[in-house]
């Protein structure tokens, strides 16, 4: 089977908790993870299902504009993932240590070759695989392709042969009120004034509210992001083509920032191989426990600077 180079984590007895979300659960479970290309184009907004995911990658593509992937477990019920779009090489990097099922329509060359590949992540193409996907009259071209967790677990079945095989994360019971920081915003700067991102926390709700483009994120559904956990890495991103398509370095190490429980906390992030887990550390090198919940991951350039400012 392919190689985990991750040592398991055993969960303490006395909060079993669920390996993706952090939520208590009464038995131990171990879902299936499908990522899902999402776009983030201004014609695309608002998206739909994005709320439900217990992470999402937001990393730069062509044009300084930023593409989601967003993770679901198995388990989850959400009848709305969308619009779903194009591969790229460092999603799929980022996907493969989740033994995930990989949701996208199309993707770029050196995507589309990666996934041909690569052992131990499931490929649904749209282009292969359209009874898993539809396409809405809601919405324009090429924007109107979604998908659903129903369709999803249906092509789980289809084309998995093991098991699911992942390292759980790792949590921590969040902040109570009187040990949170103050109301604070962290802007989240893209090159593009339509895709810099402003989260916004709230001592009473321990939760980052995301906005973009000077307004709230909210999804199709009328519900806004609101995140337990902002993650921020800082990796080498280049440009290799004429089409402005990104190299993005995936393995290795670098600078990190993390944003939990309304404070801020300096660290790296640390990834050691094409098939280990993108790991979290603090300063001290001790691995980041996240809050239960939805966990953002903002994926920047080398000196992009990330704006910190309490709100009075």
């Amino acid at each position: 089977g392919r190689r985990i180079d991750d040592a398991p984590v055993i969960a303490s007895a006395a909060t079993l908790r669920h390996p993706l979300t952090g939520e208590s659960v009464s038995e131990a479970v171990k879902p299936a993870v499908f990522a899902v290309m999402v776009e983030n184009f201004t014609d695309a907004r608002p998206q739909s299902g994005v709320e439900d995911a217990f992470m999402v990658y937001e990393v730069p593509v062509e044009g300084n504009i930023t593409r989601w992937m967003a993770l679901f477990g198995a388990d989850q019920e959400v009848d709305e993932i969308g619009p779903v779009r194009s591969a790229r090489p460092y999603f799929v990097e980022w996907a493969l240590p989740w033994g995930a099922l990989y949701a996208h329509v199309g993707g770029s060359p050196a995507s589309l070759e990666l996934l041909r590949e690569l052992d131990g992540l499931m490929n649904l193409d749209e282009f292969f695989h359209a009874g898993r996907f539809w396409r809405s009259s809601r919405v324009l071209m090429p924007h109107n392709v979604f998908t659903e967790s129903s369709r999803l677990n249906e092509a789980w079945d289809e084309l998995s042969e093991s098991s699911p095989a992942y390292r759980a994360r790792l949590f921590k019971e969040p902040a109570k009120e009187g040990n949170r920081g103050e109301a604070q915003t962290i802007t989240v700067p893209f090159g593009h004034a339509d895709y810099d991102v402003m989260w916004t926390y709230s001592p009473e709700t321990s939760r980052y509210a995301r906005s973009q483009s000077g307004k709230g994120s909210a999804m199709y559904s009328g519900e806004g992001i609101k995140a337990a956990n902002v993650a921020v890495l800082w990796t080498t991103i280049s440009t290799m083509d004429a089409e402005g398509r990104k190299h993005i370095a995936t393995i290795g190490d670098g600078s990190a920032r993390f944003f939990q429980d309304g404070k801020v906390f300096e660290g790296t992030w640390r990834r050691a191989a094409q098939d280990a887990s993108l790991r979290f550390f603090n300063a001290a090198g001790v691995e980041v426990t996240w809050n239960p919940g939805q966990t953002w991951v903002e994926v920047l350039p080398l000196g992009a600077e990330v704006e910190i400012s309490d709100i009075q």
